[in-house]
């Protein structure tokens, strides 16, 4: 994933508003780990089910319960739409840190039993936001490392080199 954290992450659903509640189990949770920015385990553990009945869900070997398909439902239900097709991507390290603003991590959030849309839709932002920022960093900071040599410099770093061995 670290090569997606630091590009855009397409949209599992292209047609988001075409595809509505008619959408898979399977295609509902692959839209809720792309938006949120959440591992299976991390889906798993909000949902309270085990990573195994999280992959036969995926695989449509099995149906979640009313419970958890209603949780479903809601998360996906929380999912905006990307003009562009593709989400700014979420470092995974801010789902579970707590927000200062919020007391609460996004995991947090999101494990509630009554789901504060307002809230997550704020926490979200204010991720995508500081993940952005991240980003902007670690391209910043990787460009400085890379110190580009004149043809004479290369010359002289290959004689001294060759003379060393």
């Amino acid at each position: 994933m670290k090569m997606k954290e630091l590009s855009k992450i397409d949209s599992p659903i292209n047609s988001f508003e075409s595809l509505g509640n008619s959408a898979s189990i399977a295609e509902k949770l692959s839209a809720i780990f792309g938006f949120f920015g959440l591992s299976k385990s991390g889906l798993a553990r909000i949902l309270h089910v085990s990573r195994s009945s999280l992959y036969a869900w995926l695989k449509g070997q099995s149906e979640p319960g009313s419970e958890d398909m209603r949780t479903i439902h809601k998360l996906y239900s929380l999912i905006e739409p990307s003009e562009t097709g593709t989400w700014s991507p979420i470092f995974y390290g801010y789902i579970e840190r707590p927000l200062r603003e919020f007391k609460k991590s996004l995991i947090e959030a999101l494990s509630e039993p009554e789901l504060d849309e307002e809230e997550i839709r704020a926490m979200v932002k204010e991720i995508r936001q500081m993940s952005q920022k991240r980003t902007e960093r670690l391209a910043e900071s990787e460009a400085k490392s890379k110190v580009i040599l004149s043809e004479e410099s290369k010359k002289r770093i290959l004689e001294e080199n060759l003379l060393s061995i």
